[in-house]
Parts: structure tokens; sequence; C-alpha cells
């Protein structure tokens, strides 16, 4: 084993190994931002699209995953945040 190179030994899981979070319908999550948005745009068809992702602890499968939102879900998220429910119960730690 080559100990200088720590790719050596990696394999890539075929099924992406499960670091997305993928919710799923009528389950309710428990989650912590962890850090900043990850802002990037793809293009499909000459059409640019705004996503984010962002680690989050997932306090309800009991595992940190990244969260991978269109720009819509993550405005919601921005209008909860800046709410006056949001200031109560959204907190930065």
């Amino acid at each position: 084993m080559n100990t200088a190179n720590p790719y050596a030994t990696h394999k890539i899981p075929s099924s992406g190994g499960g670091d997305m979070l993928k919710p799923e319908d009528g389950k309710l999550y428990k989650l912590r931002i962890v850090g900043e948005a990850v802002v990037y745009v793809s293009t499909y068809d000459d059409k640019p699209s705004t996503s984010y992702a962002m680690a989050v602890w997932n306090f309800t499968d009991g595992q940190a995953s990244i969260w991978r939102l269109p720009a819509g879900s993550f405005q919601q998220i921005i209008d909860l945040a800046n709410s006056e429910q949001g200031r109560t119960n959204c907190k930065a730690t």
C-alpha cells in the first residue's frame, strides 16, 4: 500500500454513497445547517439555473448530509430566518 498517496485505496461508491439528503414525502426532518451555503450555476439547453448546497446535520437520521436546493426553496429558508418566527426559532450556533 502506498501511504504517500491517500487516494491509492479510495473507492468511489457506485450508488453515490448516500451523502446527499433526499427527503422522503411525508417524513419530517430535524436539520441543523452547518456553515454557509455554496452557490452554483449549471446550464441546460443554454438556460442557466442557480442552486444552493449546504452541509447539514440530520438529527432525524443521525448523519451529516449535503442538502441541495433550488433557488426558490433556498429563498424560503432566508425568509424564515428573517421572520419573527425564524428569529425566535432559527438560531445560529
